[in-house]
């Protein structure tokens, strides 16, 4: 949610972007049967998500924060961008299945990702270049 120097989207925009991923892990189509890990493995990830958050928070407040500062300076989403699949295994399950057509269930997502997408080539490309 980052155009790089052309803006940042609004925190709106990220709750949907969470909303999505949630409903694609969470909600599968009727013919779809998932893996889904049992409650050990989904603790064993939650401890190493942490774990792995604190270890970033840790080396970035010792690298770039001083001396007790109340704020951990450094700290970027891209650090946690490859930790979010395996996160996401925690919320998959078979009990939650989309009742309509399986087209509508990919519609929902691509629109929603479509979306976000257009709103964001809108207003922070189009509007600075064009308008």
């Amino acid at each position: 949610l980052d155009l790089a120097y052309n803006g940042m989207y609004p925190a709106a925009c990220g709750i949907v972007t969470a909303i999505l991923l949630l409903f694609a892990c969470l909600v599968k189509t009727k013919e779809e049967d998932t893996f889904v890990l049992s409650a050990g493995y989904k603790v064993l990830i939650g401890v190493m998500f942490a774990g792995l958050a604190a270890v970033i928070w840790t080396s970035l407040y010792g690298t770039y924060s001083v001396v007790g500062a109340s704020s951990i300076e450094g700290v970027q989403a891209r650090y946690y961008i490859p930790l979010i699949l395996p996160l996401l295994y925690i919320f998959v399950n078979n009990r939650i299945k989309f009742r309509w057509d399986e087209v509508w269930y990919y519609r929902i997502l691509f629109l929603g990702a479509a979306g976000l997408n257009i709103y964001g080539i809108y207003e922070y490309i189009l509007k600075a270049t064009c308008f």
